[in-house]
């Protein structure tokens, strides 16, 4: 089939192409109790800050983090990625060549990167979070307590997150959401006098599984989503504004 540019720029402008710079993240805090039985992960129900339907958690956990919800991190992530999935195989010959069986989806760890405020509370956001999973031992008054290096129950740490695609529009086009996800590293935040750079903290997060779903607006309701693309652009015109002061300065 001869190539035609006329057919290349048509089949453009009709699907037109993803960017790397329109998403939103959405990182959900753990909901279940704690072993000292405090309520963690308490979350306020009403209209997300972040284009949701009613009824939807703001996502303010006072328990983790204090001044972290899911419209600062959302607007503290400055990368992430839709991630991968392997399908691990088994080799079987019957006759002739190898051939490869599928037999289990492996889901592969996902890291979103954050900007961090002056104070460093999304470091401490997530090593709380973290404490949940190995014992309170990283606080200094936890050393006296017998049960700081206790493990936690799986059910009570792990959570989910939102990973969207937009448009140019600010229309969500694509959607993953990782279940029973959970940070599972943070890396270091390097210090040095010769560098005045931001801050940024990298976390990587385990997970079970991902749903993944394309996202269609109906053609119906695209005056009501017009109305809407003020509130929706605004953690992507605030996060450009961040990255342009970072190339300044």
């Amino acid at each position: 089939m001869p190539f035609k540019i006329n057919e290349f720029t048509s089949n453009f402008n009709a699907a037109g192409y993803a960017k790397q710079d329109r998403f939103e993240v959405r990182v959900i805090p753990p909901t279940g109790q704690g072993s000292d039985g405090s309520a963690l992960g308490r979350l306020i129900s009403g209209l997300s800050l972040l284009g949701g339907t009613v009824g939807e958690a703001a996502g303010i956990l006072n328990s983790l983090g204090d001044d972290v919800d899911l419209f600062h991190l959302a607007l503290r992530a400055d990368s992430a990625e839709l991630p991968g999935r392997a399908v691990q195989t088994l080799d079987n010959r019957y006759y002739g060549p190898l051939r490869k069986s599928g037999y289990q989806a492996n889901y592969v760890d996902t890291t979103i990167t954050f900007i961090c405020s002056e104070d460093l509370r999304e470091k401490i956001f997530f090593e709380r979070w973290q404490d949940l999973i190995v014992g309170e031992h990283r606080l200094p008054a936890a050393n006296k307590n017998a049960k700081a290096f206790n493990a936690g129950y799986y059910d009570d740490y792990v959570s989910s997150i939102e990973i969207m695609q937009m448009n140019e529009n600010n229309d969500v086009t694509f959607e993953m959401k990782l279940i029973e996800a959970y940070p599972i590293q943070i890396a270091p935040l390097p210090l040095n006098w010769a560098s005045d750079d931001l801050h940024r903290l990298s976390v990587t997060f385990a997970y079970n599984r991902y749903e993944s779903e394309k996202k269609r607006l109906p053609k119906i309701f695209g005056a009501i989503a017009n109305l809407a693309k003020v509130r929706d652009s605004r953690t992507s015109t605030i996060r450009r504004a961040v990255r342009f002061l970072d190339k300044i300065f």
